[in-house]
């Protein structure tokens, strides 16, 4: 197995031998059906629900991700679980390690509740300290270039939210986006 072979939390950082393989048949399954120099790793079969169209058979496979280049197994169980539980079509592919899934996956939700938040009326402190934390995602991602929008917002906040432990919060939602914006730590 390659040295740079993501662990996941789920299946392990390593094949899933089941001792169960297609007899001397060459086992070959690619569910997106284009080769992409994915290797079938033998001797991890599950069996498949019988499906029209489907595969019998599900095997890990070792593929490598589109995004960081590191190796990563899209095991069977997992598989299994995508095509029969889930119900993906079987011309959907595993192309991301679970690192940069769960990444992508907190970049789009970063995404959403910016939007949300920015369109939403009066925000309360924890709206505020949400949006602004959207924010900072999405500047970290290199997605968010300016925080005028977001100083707008808190402007507006400071006469929204006139009590002195609401200001306390604002200014530090301000000094979080200053050190941002100079490159220091933003972390809660």
């Amino acid at each position: 197995m390659p040295e740079d072979l993501v662990r996941h939390p789920r299946y392990g950082g390593g094949p899933c031998y089941t001792r169960l393989d297609l007899d001397g048949e060459d086992p070959h399954f690619e569910a997106s059906g284009q080769w992409d120099g994915s290797e079938i790793i033998r001797g991890t079969g599950i069996k498949a629900r019988p499906m029209f169209m489907g595969p019998t058979m599900y095997f890990d496979i070792l593929k490598t991700c589109v995004d960081c280049r590191r190796h990563f197994i899209f095991y069977a169980a997992e598989q299994k679980h995508w095509y029969e539980d889930l119900g993906f079509s079987t011309a959907a592919d595993c192309v991301r390690c679970v690192d940069c899934r769960k990444l992508r996956q907190s970049d789009e939700r970063s995404h959403a509740d910016y939007q949300r938040l920015l369109s939403m009326g009066r925000k309360s402190l924890e709206d505020l300290s949400s949006f602004v934390n959207a924010a900072l995602d999405l500047h970290r991602q290199g997605k968010l270039k300016s925080f005028e929008k977001v100083r707008a917002i808190l402007n507006a906040a400071t006469e929204a939210h006139p009590d002195s432990q609401s200001q306390e919060g604002i200014t530090e939602l301000r000094e979080r986006i200053r050190s941002a914006e100079q490159g220091g730590d933003v972390d809660p």
